[in-house]
């Protein structure tokens, strides 16, 4: 969806966002793979184990059964229902599940509590977002993050405090700076702490108070968009607030980054 907000009139406001539902997926399907590595060039995920169709690498879109494909589904170790799905720099396809997170190297599934040895606060997986140093964010549906890299937990945010509820969403601005949205607040990773959006950072539901963040992302040009349980706002590139719009969330909590870079 795509709607053009009503910018304050003391301050433009960048093209909106295009929202979609979370959706579980029940299997997993790679388009044209060759080695691991090159998995995410063309993927699908598909709903109640139905494959999404997939894009070609021209503008027109064919149908997934016309492209070379290798699905998998829960016979070939799928652990499935997907919640979220990452790639590390280092080739790998991290899966999020409800059962725990999983690691899929073209061939085969390994849980992660089998690779590191350790486990994760809960086998819950709601979001994941791979870092540009190979890390990757793990969000878990009952409150708190881990940071996982090298296939080793090195960093755990326990669900107290702004991560007492689900972490649904991350995402990063050119410079690394990471945004975090929970059922609770909107967080900006500073040093080695966060920063919770509040009205003095003009993220204000109207009533002096900071919304529900649901979502995040950042688009091509910089802009920090965040879906609440209010509307949708803003921080314009280079900016210090935020800036609320006349497009209401409609229920939506997630945002997309589409081929031309806009969120």
């Amino acid at each position: 969806m795509r709607v053009p907000p009503v910018s304050p009139s003391s301050m433009p406001v960048p093209n909106p966002p295009s929202m979609q539902p979370p959706r579980p997926r029940g299997s997993l399907s790679a388009a044209r793979v060759g080695r691991p590595h090159a998995i995410a060039l063309a993927l699908a995920l598909a709903l109640s184990g139905v494959a999404a169709q997939a894009q070609s690498s021209t503008p027109s879109e064919q149908p997934l059964a016309h492209l070379q494909h290798t699905s998998w589904g829960l016979k070939d170790g799928m652990p499935g229902p997907v919640m979220a799905i990452a790639q590390t720099s280092d080739g790998y396809l991290w899966l999020g599940t409800g059962n725990g997170l999983f690691r899929f190297d073209g061939l085969r599934f390994e849980r992660f509590d089998t690779i590191a040895g350790e486990q994760l606060p809960s086998r819950q997986v709601l979001s994941l977002f791979a870092t540009a140093d190979n890390g990757l964010w793990v969000g878990l549906l009952e409150g708190g993050l881990a940071l996982v890299r090298q296939g080793r937990i090195v960093q755990v945010e326990p669900a107290t405090g702004h991560f007492v509820t689900s972490t649904r969403a991350f995402a990063a601005e050119r410079d690394g700076t990471l945004w975090v949205a929970t059922g609770r607040s909107l967080l900006k990773r500073q040093g080695a702490g966060w920063v919770a959006m509040d009205p003095g950072s003009g993220f204000d539901d109207g009533s002096g108070q900071a919304p529900i963040a649901l979502s995040v992302a950042v688009d091509a040009a910089g802009n920090v968009w965040c879906v609440t349980d209010r509307t949708v706002f803003v921080r314009p590139a280079g900016g210090a607030r935020f800036v609320a719009s006349d497009v209401p969330s409609l229920g939506q909590t997630q945002l997309t980054i589409g081929p031309d870079g806009r969120a």
